[in-house]
């Protein structure tokens, strides 16, 4: 049987969890590439628009991987590739995603 409202619930958590990375991003006073279709994120370290392959190559694949170590630290693990994207699914909570927020604040502060 369908479930539609599973797809609305995806779409409120991943869009806040979109807000809490780009308000983090003002509050560091950089303009990365954050893009986001359904559930599906990614962050890249490109300030600009991220439209295609050639722009993606462009993104710091170091700082991410420091991003990506600084996020481990505090306990979320994400893929450790630049090119790969965060999935939200409905087992994710609203304290999940406050954490996952937190943490990016903390990772970005950390190396930048």
């Amino acid at each position: 049987k369908d479930h539609p409202e599973v797809y609305d619930e995806l779409e409120k958590k991943s869009a806040y969890l979109e807000n809490g990375f780009k308000e983090n991003m003002n509050k560091v006073n950089k303009n990365f590439a954050l893009n986001r279709v359904g559930s599906m994120l990614t962050l890249f370290f490109y300030e600009g628009k991220v439209e295609s392959f050639q722009t993606a190559v462009k993104s710091d694949t170091k700082l991410f991987g420091q991003y990506f170590h600084e996020m481990l630290t505090r306990g979320i693990y994400l893929a450790p590739a630049q090119f790969e994207a965060i999935f939200i699914s409905t087992a994710h909570t609203i304290k999940d995603l406050d954490k996952t927020i937190n943490a990016h604040f903390e990772s970005l502060k950390r190396i930048i």
